[in-house]
């Protein structure tokens, strides 16, 4: 599910895309989507490695749920950098 900030802007409050089936790189384009607040992820078949500049794309997360995928290498260590970050679940 996508949720929009408010319904006549294309500002992207959360996306919610678990249990899909997705699978491939993590998903690009995120800088189109700076204001978002809340991501999820979870469930599905993501691989390969995190973006390093992730943190910088997506500035204002306070939610990032990426449990359950595939990915490799190390979380970037600029994710400390999300200073509204408040939940992270990056289990298995």
């Amino acid at each position: 599910a996508v949720e929009c900030w408010f319904a006549d802007e294309n500002m992207v409050l959360s996306l919610h895309l678990g249990n899909l089936g997705l699978q491939g790189a993590f998903p690009q384009g995120l800088q189109d989507c700076a204001s978002m607040t809340g991501m999820g992820l979870s469930n599905n078949s993501f691989s390969g490695p995190n973006p390093p500049d992730f943190s910088r794309q997506v500035p204002y997360l306070t939610s990032l749920d990426l449990s359950y995928n595939s990915f490799s290498r190390s979380i970037p260590q600029n994710i400390s950098n999300m200073t509204y970050l408040n939940l992270l679940n990056l289990q298995h």
